[in-house]
């Protein structure tokens, strides 16, 4: 067991592409951590900011041996980052800590506590259901995917990368992070398909919290959950090993979330423009079931903030459940181009057959 203070063999390796805004806080909470790492390496993915001189500043006044990957001439994507910070790691333990994400002081040595318990785990860091920036968009994902962890087995099915920890040897036997995934997407999820295929466990650490630290415009959010979806639909056609169950998917509620929520809507706007208002009670009857197939959602949001802000995040949430959809149906055309209508209408029978028959699988948002 580490003790306070003491240092670890362990590799942290920060991935960063235009970073200039969030990495120093990153940087200097793992400064402050109760446990030194054996290094820190810092992975440029081609960017174009003034973050070369954030991080020089770093490296000299860093307690800790920290070094720098020099940037290649064009950005590569997240999982290509992780894999080159990974190839250079002496530790024979790694982890993984994206450049917007804040670890509490505890945290790592908790994460690799845990580690030692057991072979052939992946550690995820606890979200916190709260962000270090200022709007509604970076408070909504940090709830999200608060809740969503919350709602996890300990015994995870999803590997989030966000925080990640596992062993050396464990990462070169499952094998890189796939590159074909173009930005973060669902490099991690795969990662972690893999690893549970090969006997590991992704477990995730509730007591080894972290804080979201990203910015968000519109477009980068609605992109993020767009793209996910696409990705992670293309995923799940494509390795029909992976069982829902295990891949934190949709339920069958949260499957009928959306078309509930779009007719309740439409019945709404209808009712006022052709002045049927017969329509208008049965939309928001549609519209207030929601609160019944989003229970989980809505009842936290309620509990944890007001009801203005509680209202907001039940709408944004019904916006990226929208987004999922279309990205979901993105990926199944790209899955028929690549392999056929054929090989696509085998695979969606038995993602429907499994959906159907497990109606309790956990959402992955």
């Amino acid at each position: 067991m580490s003790t306070p203070g003491s240092m670890l063999d362990l590799s942290i390796i920060v991935p960063f592409h235009n970073a200039s805004r969030s990495i120093l806080p990153t940087l200097k909470a793992l400064e402050a951590s109760t446990v030194r790492p054996l290094e820190i390496i810092l992975v440029n993915d081609g960017s174009t900011d003034d973050i070369a001189d954030i991080v020089g500043r770093f490296i000299v006044s860093s307690a800790s041996p920290v070094r720098c990957l020099p940037s290649s001439w064009c950005r590569r994507g997240a999982a290509a980052a992780r894999n080159a910070g990974a190839q250079e790691a002496k530790g024979s333990v790694l982890l993984f800590v994206d450049a917007d994400v804040v670890v509490e002081p505890n945290t790592i040595q908790r994460m690799y506590e845990s580690l030692r318990q057991q072979q052939g785990l992946a550690i995820v860091a606890q979200f916190a259901d709260h962000s270090l920036q200022k709007g509604v968009l970076a408070h909504f994902q940090a709830f999200l995917v608060s809740l969503t962890y919350s709602r996890l087995d300990s015994d995870s099915p999803c590997l989030g990368s966000q925080c990640v920890m596992l062993a050396a040897d464990t990462f070169r036997r499952v094998g890189e992070f796939a590159e074909s995934f173009a930005g973060a997407t669902v490099e991690d999820f795969d990662m972690g398909y893999r690893l549970r295929e090969l006997g590991g466990r992704i477990r995730i650490q509730r007591e080894a919290r972290i804080v979201h630290n990203h910015r968000y415009s519109i477009r980068s959010f609605l992109r993020n959950y767009y793209l996910k979806a696409r990705d992670l639909a293309f995923l799940l056609l494509e390795t029909p090993s992976v069982k829902l169950s295990a891949a934190g998917y949709y339920s069958l509620s949260r499957l009928l979330a959306i078309p509930v929520f779009l007719t309740g809507l439409a019945m709404i706007v209808g009712s006022a423009i052709i002045r049927r208002w017969s329509l208008f009670p049965l939309g928001c009857l549609l519209l207030g079931s929601q609160v019944f197939l989003e229970r989980d959602f809505v009842v936290q949001a309620v509990r944890r903030c007001s009801f203005g802000r509680a209202l907001v995040l039940v709408l944004l949430h019904q916006v990226v459940l929208l987004l999922g959809e279309v990205g979901a149906v993105v990926g199944i055309l790209r899955f028929i181009s690549r392999h056929g209508i054929s090989a696509c209408g085998h695979n969606l029978h038995m993602r429907l057959r499994e959906t159907l028959t497990s109606p309790r699988n956990r959402a992955r948002t």
